[in-house]
């Protein structure tokens, strides 16, 4: 939460109103963070689609275009299974592989969108046999890539409250507060996604584990794109 408090702290003259405003939101975000801590998980599940996930009528999109951001290092079943629900939800989905400027990846981003792809290929999802997500990345702020898009919703897939809940509202503090700062216009609303019981312990840092040991990652990636997650992630000396 401290970058997004720093942006208030870096607020024009003149933007009285706004600052107020987006303090308060940053109250919000506190007060959310708040829960988290109490355990009151239940008061933050109106923002949670819960699995197994609504269904949909075939042909009856909500939207035009969402976005899915994740580090995606690397991508994996369980961020596959979010994006094909949300394939029936929108026309375009957007997979954006987020880049923090101030961390360093031992596999590059570029690397890991071309992982994205085959594996999004192989599925049926990518943008080669018209599946509906298109892959891309962002070393900026995501929000911003997701207005130029035209994204309606930010979806985020989560494990639990209580496993990732504040780590993400902290991003969603920043998703929240940065375009009201920054651009003087309202935020993308986000949600959240929970990852669906079969895959909820598929994470990526276990990928990490097993292909710096070489060993099968079949269980956690579509079986095609194994070998080439193994020979990303085999030569790194620590795992991010």
């Amino acid at each position: 939460l401290a970058p997004a408090l720093a942006l208030l702290g870096t607020a024009v003259p003149g933007q009285g109103r706004l600052v107020t405003w987006a303090r308060s939101l940053s109250k919000v975000g506190l007060a959310s963070l708040a829960m988290l801590r109490l355990g009151r998980f239940a008061l933050l599940d109106r923002q949670l689609i819960a699995y197994p996930y609504p269904r949909v009528v075939p042909g009856n999109k909500r939207f035009t275009d969402v976005l899915f951001a994740s580090s995606f290092n690397p991508p994996h079943l369980g961020h596959l299974q979010i994006l094909q629900y949300l394939t029936t939800i929108a026309d375009t989905v957007h997979a954006v592989i987020a880049v923090n400027p101030h961390k360093t990846y031992v596999v590059s981003a570029a690397r890991r969108q071309e992982l994205l792809r085959l594996m999004l290929n192989e599925v049926g999802l990518g943008e080669d046999n018209d599946g509906g997500v298109r892959e891309a990345v962002c070393s900026g702020y995501v929000w911003v890539y997701g207005k130029q898009v035209g994204a309606k919703v930010m979806y985020r897939g989560i494990r639990s409250w209580k496993q990732d809940g504040v780590a993400e509202k902290c991003l969603e503090c920043l998703n929240t507060i940065g375009p009201w700062l920054i651009a003087q216009e309202p935020p993308i609303p986000t949600r959240y996604l929970q990852a669906p019981p079969a895959y909820a312990h598929i994470s990526s840092s276990l990928i990490r584990e097993r292909a710096k040991r070489k060993q099968c990652v079949d269980d956690l990636v579509p079986p095609g794109v194994a070998r080439q997650v193994i020979e990303s992630y085999a030569s790194s000396d620590h795992v991010m």
